[in-house]
């Protein structure tokens, strides 16, 4: 009803002017939008989704790390397609996030070991053990990884950028 009187009480404006909008109306909009801190849909049976940053805050060739509950986790932005695995090279435990991207591929920095970023297949002799991979998908601008519902914190923590 508020914004019925509201819209009433705007009258037509003069040819070659702007009619204003009433702020209220304005304020009834921007609380109907989405916010980004919604969910993606549909996680799967037991399965929760937990943010980790903004799209944007992460340059594609580059990876982060994050700690999601008691794990921690690498998300690598290849040419706008985001990939999650473990943090940790299974080899000597490396941090898979400093690594080099090589197209969908990460070089561990420490000893060069090689992993496939969608299937987490370890791609040559010098690790015998393949990663971890997580599901990604980004939603209202943000990357959300796919985790089990009791491992999933309420918040992921951004521990530093990595190199190249």
């Amino acid at each position: 009803m508020f914004l019925l009187g509201a819209m009433r009480a705007a009258r037509p404006a003069a040819p070659g002017k702007a009619t204003p909008v009433p702020t209220e109306t304005m304020d009834a909009d921007r609380d109907a939008r989405p916010r980004a801190d919604h969910q993606p849909p549909d996680p799967g049976p037991g399965r929760s989704y937990v943010p980790l940053c903004d799209a944007h805050e992460l340059e594609p060739g580059r990876g982060r790390r994050f700690e999601v509950g008691e794990r921690c986790v690498a998300l690598f932005n290849v040419e706008g397609t985001f990939f999650a695995t473990e943090e940790m090279c299974p080899h000597s435990g490396g941090p898979l996030s400093e690594g080099t991207l090589d197209g969908r591929r990460v070089i561990c920095s420490w000893h060069y070991a090689t992993f496939d970023l969608e299937s987490g297949a370890s791609l040559d002799s010098i690790s015998r053990y393949d990663i971890d991979t997580f599901p990604v998908r980004v939603h209202d601008g943000r990357v959300w990884i796919e985790v089990d519902a009791s491992a999933a914190p309420s918040k992921a923590a951004a521990r530093g950028d990595s190199q190249e």
